[in-house]
């Protein structure tokens, strides 16, 4: 998996980039088609037999950024256990394997106090 960053115009996107051959399925349909609150906005590209998932991340901080300005508390911990249970009703309701979801703090992002997810179908 590779990621990378680019600027254009207003907006700030994080690319990730699968290094095995993927073709696209019901999954990728399923997080580009509806807008599932918990997760980045997300667009999908195929590129020589890879694809490449584009991230929108405007205006949105990650976990891990915000770790190195704030400690962790009681709250922001609660909230992303919170969060992260959740993921598990909304997966099912789309028919999306949780074991997609990216748990580190470098792709889980902060937008006015709730966290939004990076899935990467595998």
């Amino acid at each position: 998996m590779k990621t990378d960053y680019r600027n254009e115009l207003n907006c700030r996107y994080m690319l990730i980039e699968t290094e095995e051959p993927y073709e696209m399925d019901y999954q990728v349909n399923m997080i580009q088609r509806n807008h599932i609150a918990a997760f980045l906005p997300c667009t999908p590209h195929g590129i020589d037999n890879r694809i490449r998932f584009c991230y929108e991340i405007t205006g949105r901080i990650s976990l891990q950024e915000m770790l190195l300005t704030e400690k962790a508390n009681l709250f922001l911990i609660r909230n992303l256990i919170t969060n992260i249970l959740e993921l598990q009703e909304i997966c099912g309701k789309y028919l999306l394997d949780m074991q997609n979801i990216i748990l580190k703090t470098e792709y889980i992002f902060i937008e006015q106090g709730k966290y939004l997810f990076c899935y990467l179908p595998t």
